[in-house]
């Protein structure tokens, strides 16, 4: 079992600004967080920062700390009334990239007094440095008294930052030479270590997972519940017209492995408006969502804002009349909290997610439905060309590149990126959250694990 931290960029930010303002004297403030739970990670994702003002402080130096014990009890019983884990945090301004020993004693006296004062479902706390000049580190303390490093910290944002524990093997291939040429050796080291999910592997979906296999991605989860049928071999990459019937994540498997740079990939035959596949998604770091449907945009769109894992959401549009093309968009939309999300964009919309679900669930209800003119009609096959859908999913793979590089600007704030390519034209936004959404909602943001999961009921 790994643990793991997810920061918004914002609430970096208020750490950051509050331990450097104190000067050359150690700082401290409590982070709050929620937990999501997986076979192999317990992640935990930061969702309040209280900075400790010198009134709450018997003595500061450079090199020490003590915090009144009426801090502490102000903190502990904010963290059982709201549900939340208890977080330590504070600066080594001398850049010390340990724990010393005043940590050592001072956590083991308040760590235990943390699971007696919180209620126990809401563990595991743990604590947090950032020393000058250097990357963050903290762990966890476990009930019974043992600690446990964490393996990787997450800053999520306009850029997104991974501190992990352990160095790896620092090798790269020969073959990424060029790749590295103009990224560097660090960015091809964090691409092996990151863990990406997509969604849907058709015209966008299979474009999107031969570039993250082609980058070096060292593991890929994939995800779509149809078989291949011949009439997918126009855009989907790695198919083959004799692979009728086959499933489509089979083929993903297969690209894989014939590419060979050694991406690690699993892939499940199941959708995600099946629970267990669902509940998979929050293993993944970064998100691709290339499904055709409003529900599974829906699951993928509360994931990325309850867990902080930032989704590149795409489409493509056809219109076509007598069999000439009108018009064609390609969309693509970075939702992750702090980023208005599908649904305040209008990309999803609830009336057609309802419909969606009532035809999972009773086929014979939503054509009734219909007929009567409360549901709309569900969309059939839609034009598709691979130019297009190359294209978007070119554009999603460039827009994760970004936040993991900066090749576009430090001051860029794009959200959503549309491709007009019948006008030869590129619209961008960085649209607000609107406040009576999802996108707003404390009770969402950030919120981890749910019973039932996302707060929703499910039938599969």
């Amino acid at each position: 079992m790994q643990f793991t931290l997810t920061l918004t960029e914002l609430i970096f930010q208020q750490v950051i600004e509050h331990l450097v303002a104190q000067g050359p004297n150690e700082a401290a403030g409590y982070l709050f967080v929620r937990v999501s739970r997986t076979p192999d990670e317990t992640r935990l994702i930061g969702r309040e920062y209280w900075p400790i003002s010198n009134d709450e402080l018997n003595e500061r130096s450079p090199v020490a700390l003590s915090i009144k014990s009426t801090s502490y009890t102000r903190a502990l019983r904010h963290a059982h009334e709201t549900r939340q884990a208890f977080w330590l945090v504070h600066s080594h301004p001398q850049g010390f990239e340990s724990f010393s020993t005043a940590d050592d004693e001072t956590e083991a006296k308040l760590f235990p007094c943390a699971y007696v004062r919180i209620r126990p479902d809401v563990g595991p706390h743990g604590s947090l440095v950032f020393p000058t000049n250097g990357n963050p580190f903290g762990r966890v303390w476990l009930e019974d008294g043992s600690k446990q490093n964490l393996q990787r910290i997450r800053i999520i944002g306009r850029r997104f930052r991974f501190f992990s524990e352990t160095k790896g093997d620092n090798s790269i291939p020969s073959f990424y030479d060029r790749q590295v040429r103009a990224f560097g050796p660090d960015v091809q080291k964090l691409l092996r270590d990151l863990h990406i999910g997509v969604v849907g592997c058709g015209g966008t979906g299979s474009a999107v997972c031969e570039q993250l296999i082609r980058l070096g991605i060292g593991r890929l989860t994939v995800f779509d519940g149809k078989t291949f049928a011949k009439s997918n071999v126009n855009r989907m990459y790695g198919s083959r017209v004799t692979d009728e019937g086959v499933p489509k994540v089979q083929l993903m498997e297969r690209l894989a492995k014939d590419i060979g740079v050694g991406t690690e990939i699993q892939g499940y035959s199941e959708v995600v408006h099946h629970q267990s596949a669902a509940e998979k998604l929050r293993e993944a770091e970064i998100l691709f969502g290339c499904t055709d449907d409003e529900l599974g945009r829906s699951i993928l769109n509360q994931v990325s804002l309850r867990y902080a894992i930032p989704l590149f959401d795409m489409g493509v549009k056809i219109g076509s009349e007598n069999g000439a093309i009108q018009w064609v968009i390609g969309r693509v939309t970075v939702v992750q909290p702090g980023n208005a999300c599908l649904l305040c964009r209008g990309r999803i919309t609830a009336k057609r997610i309802a419909a969606e679900a009532l035809h999972l669930v009773d086929p014979k209800a939503a054509e009734g439905l219909r007929g009567e003119g409360y549901a709309p009609e569900l969309e059939g096959d839609a034009p598709a060309v691979v130019t297009f859908t190359s294209s978007t999913a070119a554009t999603a793979v460039a827009e994760m590149l970004h936040r993991l590089t900066g090749f576009m600007g430090v001051d860029r704030t794009v959200t959503e990126v549309l491709h007009f390519f019948d006008d030869d034209r590129i619209g961008k936004n960085s649209t607000p959250p609107s406040t009576d959404c999802i996108c707003s909602s404390p009770q969402v943001i950030c919120g981890g694990d749910t019973n039932p999961f996302l707060g929703l009921m499910w039938t599969m």
